[in-house]
């Protein structure tokens, strides 16, 4: 009597089954793995943007402003737009802030995160960049701030992780 080894037809087509059903599952969540991971990275930016607004302020509100009523950090002017930092400095080229800085000033961001503002001009005055948006993105991803537009009133944030429509004026959508 010989012993046969191996797998019968049935035992495979079961095998396979069950794989088939495990990667239908798993699959769609790897999937979309690089876009959970850009929404995670563009809502740490988005607690950083908070606190250094936050940080921003509290300088505003001690005795280190300038007679401007902007605030002076390591040599850096930065503009306040309602005791808040403004959304973008006076020249936003690579060479550096010009007059004044904003509230990237006051920040780090991942070489992953792109910056634009709603005015895209690469100058503007202390009473132009008041009104900016300063807006990240990732790909079609963004998330936004803007300085209080009233005094006594708070900065606006993105509630979450938007839409970013680039343009002549950019913009983060919800």
């Amino acid at each position: 009597m010989t012993v046969k080894k191996g797998f019968t037809l049935i035992e495979l087509v079961i095998v396979i089954v069950i794989i088939s059903i495990l990667s239908a599952i798993a699959l769609p969540r790897f999937l979309n793995l690089d876009i959970k991971a850009k929404e995670a990275v563009l809502r740490s930016a988005l607690s950083s943007m908070k606190s250094a607004a936050r940080i921003g302020n509290a300088f505003a509100r001690s005795d280190s402003v300038t007679a401007a009523g902007n605030i002076l950090i390591n040599n850096h002017e930065i503009l306040m737009v309602n005791d808040y930092p403004a959304g973008r400095a006076n020249d936003v080229s690579a060479s550096g802030p010009g007059t004044f800085g904003g509230l990237l000033t006051l920040m780090e961001v991942d070489t992953e995160i792109g910056i634009t503002y709603s005015d895209t001009a690469q100058l503007r005055s202390a009473l132009q960049a008041q009104t900016a948006v300063m807006i990240f993105y990732i790909d079609s991803q963004c998330i936004a701030y803007q300085p209080p537009q009233i005094s006594g009133g708070d900065p606006l944030f993105s509630i979450g992780v938007g839409t970013y429509s680039p343009g002549a004026v950019p913009a983060c959508n919800p």
